[in-house]
């Protein structure tokens, strides 16, 4: 949501909700399936065996950390970049393993799950080896 209001101009309104996003990402490492704002709490968590508390890689963060970065360039907007290289960080250290990244069963225990969704490596390319974009500008394949 956050990528698509800075793409229709809305900058205000995509960094209030990526801000609200990385606060739900910063208390519990990764983005939930469903968040209850209000409560302030995963919603259902696993306890509803409906998922809430899944994190399927899914890329809208890191879409969203580009795109507003994007559209907040020569304002002082370099700092999404450091927010999207911690983020980059973070999936290596908890969803890298021998064959690729995992699926997070329940951020709150941080459990991994046995699956790698194929759209995550066709829509993100973590690529930390690049030194200019400080080291992250997560190429987007539609870039």
């Amino acid at each position: 949501m956050p990528g698509l209001l800075s793409m229709m101009g809305e900058t205000q309104e995509a960094v209030m909700s990526l801000n609200a996003m990385l606060n739900v990402k910063e208390e519990h490492g990764f983005l939930p399936e469903r968040f209850d704002y209000g409560r302030w709490e995963v919603e259902g968590g696993d306890k509803s065996g409906g998922g809430a508390g899944k994190h399927p890689l899914r890329p809208e963060l890191f879409e969203s950390l580009y795109f507003v970065q994007r559209a907040n360039r020569g304002m002082g907007g370099g700092g999404w970049l450091n927010v999207a290289e911690n983020y980059v960080d973070l999936v290596e250290k908890k969803c890298r393993t021998k064959c690729g990244y995992a699926s997070i069963d329940d951020v709150v225990t941080m459990k991994l799950s046995d699956n790698m969704p194929s759209y995550f490596l066709s829509e993100v390319r973590l690529d930390k080896e690049r030194s200019d974009s400080k080291r992250v500008l997560i190429a987007f394949l539609h870039n």
